[in-house]
């Protein structure tokens, strides 16, 4: 991500933009950070999982949000951090299978656990971003949100909305737009 900001920055030319904090750069990212992608090109193989504890993962991952933060700020620039829309698991690697892009699962068996896992993570990274965000009084664009439904009081995962179990349909994508425009109108009065 440094070396993306960096583009960005030369990009600008440091000009009035960069030199005055107004620059903001808008963050989506993590899931791979979140996740593990196993290859072994050998064996063709290739499967996603998710490995560790949901808190650590979760911790690590919020103090590079930080760092990467402090390290846009030293651009001159704001960071604005989107929440993190999860992946499923099975879906995605499934879809893999039947594309041939890999020739077998290892794990297949634990996805219904990693999913577990993989969104408790998620839950405390996406609870945490908006903070650190507002503490810089900027909004943040909750991308996530795009792919959970409330019936009842309760929220289902609605993975239907990321067709190979990680990149979003058109419904989905509408919806990223919608919530960064949102947030850019907000943190660009």
């Amino acid at each position: 991500m440094k070396t993306l900001v960096d583009d960005h920055v030369i990009y600008n030319h440091g000009g009035p933009t960069a030199t005055m904090g107004k620059t903001h750069i808008y963050i989506m990212a993590g899931l791979c950070d979140v996740t593990t992608k196993l290859n072994d090109r050998s064996t063709h193989y290739t499967e996603v999982i998710f490995q560790g504890d949901p808190q650590n993962s979760a911790t690590q991952i919020i103090e590079d949000i930080h760092n990467l933060q402090r390290y846009i700020h030293l651009q001159n620039a704001k960071a604005i951090f989107c929440t993190i829309v999860p992946s499923h698991l099975a879906t995605q690697n499934y879809y893999w299978l039947s594309k041939r892009r890999t020739s077998y699962h290892k794990f297949s068996d634990m996805y219904d656990g990693m999913q577990i896992d993989a969104m408790k993570t998620l839950d405390i990274i996406n609870t945490e971003i908006p903070q650190i965000n507002k503490a810089l009084g900027l909004a943040t664009p909750m991308l996530h949100r795009s792919v959970f439904h409330i019936k009842k009081g309760k929220t289902y995962f609605q993975h239907s909305l990321l067709p190979d179990g990680c990149h979003g349909s058109e419904k989905a994508n509408n919806l990223w737009a919608k919530y960064i425009n949102r947030a850019i109108s907000l943190n660009h009065p």
